[in-house]
């Protein structure tokens, strides 16, 4: 074999391990377990205005508040509107509306963000062939809150969910990646996931302060 041939044998491989390269995200699925879907409702629908802010860092660095507004919040108040929509709790469900709604839902969204920048930089100083070696782990923790409003802005629940998703990227994850969903997928999943949990908290807690109250007038 030829030198020539030899390198371009070394040169393929290398191109082929970097392309072949693989990933394969993880949930915690510590949130609350959601027990059925859509929600189980006999009380009387109300409309819902929806109003979501958010965060993110990345290895405790704040992202600007213009490119989580560009780049995050979109996706994130169509994932909400999808949730509370599908929950079946509601008779309308809007976005940041100025139209008058029975209830309100503010949200926040924090997303943080974490990795090596270590390894990020031998990654780069090697043209990424060390992630044919060393598997590189990153993390994203979704933290989700949500404060249900009466029209009188009266607070009638408040709950709190989270859930990490961890990514893993190495060689041999490509063997993973047909049966595990990518980063982005798994994420939008998580944050669906979270804005029901949220929902089933409130439902859950509205029907009991509603049954509170009927015990009252029948005690009067």
């Amino acid at each position: 074999m030829t030198t020539n041939t030899f390198s371009r044998y070394v040169a393929g491989f290398i191109l082929l391990s970097i392309a072949l390269g693989g990933c394969a995200a993880f949930r915690d699925d510590k949130r609350t377990a959601i027990t059925s879907w859509p929600l189980p409702n006999t009380a009387k629908k109300q409309s819902i205005n929806i109003v979501l802010n958010g965060k993110a860092w990345i290895n405790e660095k704040e992202i600007p508040a213009d490119k989580v507004q560009s780049n995050q919040l979109g996706p994130w108040r169509m994932q909400a509107n999808q949730a509370y929509m599908e929950s079946g709790l509601f008779s309308e469900v809007r976005l940041a509306s100025e139209e008058p709604a029975d209830l309100q839902a503010d949200i926040t969204i924090e997303q943080r963000a974490e990795f090596s920048e270590t390894l990020s930089f031998i990654l780069g100083l090697t043209f990424g062939l060390s992630s044919l070696i060393i598997p590189q782990k990153g993390t994203d923790t979704f933290i989700v809150t949500a404060s249900f409003k009466d029209k009188a802005g009266h607070v009638l629940a408040a709950s709190k969910q989270t859930e990490t998703v961890a990514t893993w990227t190495q060689l041999f994850f490509v063997f993973a990646m047909p049966f595990r969903d990518g980063p982005d997928t798994t994420a939008t999943a998580a944050l669906y996931d979270l804005h029901r949990a949220l929902l089933q908290d409130f439902h859950q807690k509205h029907l009991r302060a509603g049954s509170a109250r009927i015990d009252q007038v029948a005690t009067r």
